[in-house]
């Protein structure tokens, strides 16, 4: 069975990890009842509607909706080049941002901490971890990185062998989050 998180449409906050059962229908009605409404349609991150249960993926972002349409989330431009004072190369090109999407200080807060005490933990334990992919946060879990793919660089970063860890995981940035230079929008597939 895949499990997937819900939102009610246009929030980010107050997320709910639900059964994918046997249809669309049951979908829809469990989260309906998740969130006190009558829910009749779901949308991913992007704002596609979902009109079939096999184009739900385990693990998927989604977006409840009592019939409106979606509501996409506001957002903010992070610029990688960490610009500074006048010579901005940013100022006159988009293609050098990355739209991030915005979230709430006390949940980023709270991943962290997850993070944190997952790094004192032996390597299998299972726990939470943080990946800051292009500048915008994944979290999962450590047996999601190295089962999905129990081949690829990813996988070895978290896997353990004799003696410790299969190879070194990636440096981590300020707030403990395991740092890939990757584009996130080809990423995000991959969890």
């Amino acid at each position: 069975m895949k499990r997937v998180i819900i939102f009610k449409n246009g929030t980010e906050v107050d997320g709910k990890v639900v059964l994918v059962t046997h249809s669309l229908d049951e979908l829809l009605t469990t989260a309906g009842n998740k969130f006190g409404i009558v829910a009749k349609r779901i949308f991913t991150e992007k704002g596609g509607e979902i009109d079939d249960l096999k184009l739900v993926r385990d693990d998927d972002i989604l977006y409840v909706s009592a019939g409106e349409n979606f509501i996409p989330h506001k957002s903010l431009s992070y610029c990688r080049h960490s610009c500074k004072g006048g010579n901005d190369p940013c100022s006159s090109s988009a293609e050098d941002q990355v739209t991030v999407a915005k979230h709430d200080p006390a949940v980023i807060s709270a991943l962290m901490d997850l993070t944190m005490e997952a790094k004192q933990l032996p390597p299998n334990s299972g726990h939470w971890v943080t990946l800051n992919v292009g500048g915008k946060y994944f979290t999962t879990s450590r047996s999601t990185l190295i089962n999905k793919e129990p081949s690829s660089m990813l996988a070895r970063m978290f896997a353990e062998r004799e003696g410790g860890l299969y190879m070194s995981p990636s440096n981590v940035d300020s707030k403990g989050a395991y740092l890939i230079d990757r584009s996130p929008a080809y990423f995000e597939p991959i969890l």
